[in-house]
């Protein structure tokens, strides 16, 4: 799925996959705005605005092209082609906050360990 391409207004994009201390503003943006969703009885229900929709995917779409992209270029994408996308990377965001989780609770571990070791 990492490899899958999206086409919007003739241009090539891949999902977001990695990322980085510097990105630590997009990461606390995809954070609120995947906490806007609400699940109730199995159905999503939401209130998205088109302007937090539209920095999500700028948020999350990289330019294969590497040419930078206008902040409201994604404001005429279809609703059906922004769900696909936005589930395409919840998956790959949920693998990674679930891979960060195990990381941290290494961590928790051997950090118990060090305090057990030093109070003795």
């Amino acid at each position: 799925m990492e490899d899958k391409v999206y086409i919007h207004k003739g241009r090539e994009f891949k999902l977001r996959t990695k990322f980085y201390v510097k990105d630590i503003d997009i990461t606390n943006r995809i954070d609120s705005f995947l906490k806007k969703f609400v699940f109730e009885q199995g159905i999503i229900t939401s209130n998205i605005t088109s302007k937090e929709l539209n920095e999500f995917l700028h948020d999350i779409l990289i330019p294969v092209d590497d040419l930078e992209v206008e902040n409201n270029f994604f404001e005429d994408m279809e609703q059906t082609d922004a769900m696909e996308i936005f589930r395409d990377f919840f998956l790959i965001y949920l693998q990674l906050s679930i891979n960060m989780k195990q990381s941290l609770m290494k961590f928790e571990e051997k950090l118990k360990s060090l305090v057990q070791v030093l109070n003795n």
